[in-house]
């Protein structure tokens, strides 16, 4: 089972963010080959390693734990929402 491990998203190289960015986006590789510039055999390269860090058996299941990595990257600490009014200071 995958543990949301946010330390995976860390170890995929930019390249192979920004194709999944696409990916996510539902762009086919031929698509985000286009887009970037390359050929589709480097966009399903850098898919293919990538679902190997991830341990993802599809393209869906690589989406699907990418996101998830990315929402526990991305939680805020403290929501501000949240925090009581005897700690906000009005001396600004």
């Amino acid at each position: 089972m995958f543990d949301d491990n946010p330390n995976l998203a860390a170890a995929l190289s930019e390249k192979q963010r920004e194709v999944l960015e696409l990916v996510v986006a539902r762009n086919s590789s031929k698509e985000i080959a286009r887009k970037l510039g390359i050929s589709k055999h480097t966009v399903d390269q850098r898919i293919t390693l990538a679902r190997q860090k991830f341990g993802a058996a599809s393209r869906n299941e690589l989406v699907t734990r990418y996101l998830a990595s990315q929402a526990i990257c991305d939680r805020v600490a403290y929501d501000p929402a949240q925090v009581p009014e005897s700690f906000i200071t009005h001396d600004i």
